[in-house]
């Protein structure tokens, strides 16, 4: 979005060789650009992730954090459109040869990018996942998290939080914080 948990990760003391920062939405692009392409480790990304290279519609603007593929999602404005640009999640994920910590907060389009991780079998390159899951703010989209979990259990990946047991805190760079120690990184 605006770089809220860039803000918090980009500390020392988490020791993260390289952060990748995706943002599909032009406007909020612009913004991470010019508060963190100066640094030399944060690599910001015009894209989101899905489970194919290709362009697609995103409904809100993203200005209060609700922008999403999904128009029928519960807090988006569907009457605005944009047209962004998506990597395939797997063959991003592929290329990293360190172990990668992700955060998944995604605005619904988490479950198709679990999907095309466990699929691939590119989910074993995490180390950790934190999944925020939107899918239960889309009408009939609800039932995906716990099937999306019970895929992650079934092939033994059991390395990812969910949003609402790690973010705890007042801000989000506390919430991130304690994420990160969760999962014994701090």
């Amino acid at each position: 979005h605006n770089g809220q948990t860039l803000e918090e990760v980009i500390k020392p003391q988490y020791g993260f060789d390289f952060v990748y920062a995706f943002e599909p939405m032009l406007a909020q692009y612009q913004i991470l650009q010019n508060n963190y392409d100066h640094l030399d480790n944060v690599y910001i990304l015009p894209y989101g992730l899905w489970d194919e290279e290709s362009q697609h519609t995103v409904y809100g603007d993203n200005s209060h954090l609700e922008a999403s593929m999904f128009q029928e999602k519960i807090d988006v404005d569907g009457t605005i459109e944009s047209q962004c640009m998506f990597l395939k999640a797997s063959t991003v994920v592929s290329k990293f040869y360190d172990p990668v910590v992700m955060k998944l907060n995604v605005e619904g389009a988490e479950v198709t990018i679990l999907r095309d991780l466990i699929e691939t079998g590119a989910i074993f390159n995490c180390r950790s996942i934190m999944v925020d899951f939107d899918c239960v703010k889309i009408p009939g989209q609800e039932h995906l998290k716990q099937q999306t979990i019970d895929q992650m259990d079934s092939i033994g990946f059991d390395r990812y939080c969910l949003a609402e047991d790690v973010m705890v805190g007042n801000t989000h760079g506390e919430r991130i914080f304690h994420w990160l120690h969760t999962i014994g990184i701090s």
